[in-house]
């Protein structure tokens, strides 16, 4: 019997994910690195055959899945067979932030979310409660169970590593900002200034009003411009953070 076809085997059976050392010692091969190459091998011959099935690697874990064209098809039989993609997502979502007022899910997510907020109801993944004139959404314990994760502890862990990322990433194109905020600021003859800073607003100017008293800037009073983009620097992150969680779970 071929290892490929063993640990096609396992995968199958398993109907869930596996990390390569689990695989490795039920097929008996300590090098995970020979597991992973007959893995790929696998998921290039599902992907030749254009098969209904897809072998997806997450992380150091890999599993049999259906094809996420025919998810529908199989709920039919089987109503918590697999999540789509963009219910993954949405899903993402409402677990980072969690509990969650619904009409902040469809002001990241669309109208779409609507849909996917009830079809994650019918799964018993999520419950909302009414709130106003909108309603809260929270985790059951079925999507604890259903991820593998113990409590909401582990989950905000999940987050933090992720979050962690995004950030060390952002950090890297900060200061890569910052390198050509410098330069253009040295050619201009510009001094930046420091939002929390105060500023003085003693400059002459030609009509006859009064100086402006000093100001303290804060986000409050930051142009509408920066505003928006300290909004979208934030949902850029959410984007991010929701990204790891679908390929982790998705």
């Amino acid at each position: 019997m071929e290892l490929r076809d063993k640990i096609e085997a396992l995968l199958f059976a398993s109907g869930r994910k596996m990390e390569l050392e689990e695989i490795g010692k039920l097929v008996k091969v300590r090098d995970t690195n020979i597991i992973r190459d007959k893995l790929f091998e696998l998921k290039k011959h599902y992907e030749d055959k254009n098969s209904s099935i897809v072998v997806m690697e997450e992380g150091n874990s890999w599993k049999l899945t259906t094809h996420e064209q025919y998810i529908e098809l199989v709920r039919q039989i089987n109503p918590h067979t697999e999540l789509s993609k963009t219910i993954v997502e949405t899903l993402a979502v409402i677990a980072w932030k969690q509990p969650m007022l619904q009409s902040d899910v469809i002001r990241i997510r669309t109208n779409k979310a609507y849909d996917h907020i009830s079809q994650l109801m019918e799964m018993g993944f999520v419950v909302k409660e009414k709130y106003g004139r909108t309603y809260l959404l929270k985790l059951t314990q079925k999507f604890f169970e259903y991820f593998d994760l113990r409590n909401d502890e582990s989950l905000k862990s999940l987050f933090k590593d992720i979050k962690e990322a995004v950030v060390d990433q952002k950090k890297v194109g900060d200061f890569n900002n910052a390198d050509n905020n410098l330069i253009e600021s040295n050619t201009l003859g510009n001094n930046p200034v420091e939002s929390n800073a105060l500023v003085s607003n003693n400059t002459e100017n030609n009509n006859t009003e009064e100086p402006t008293p000093n100001i303290i800037i804060t986000e409050n009073t930051l142009p509408t411009e920066t505003q928006e983009n300290n909004q979208a620097s934030k949902d850029d992150d959410d984007k991010k953070i929701k990204e790891g969680f679908s390929f982790i779970f998705g």
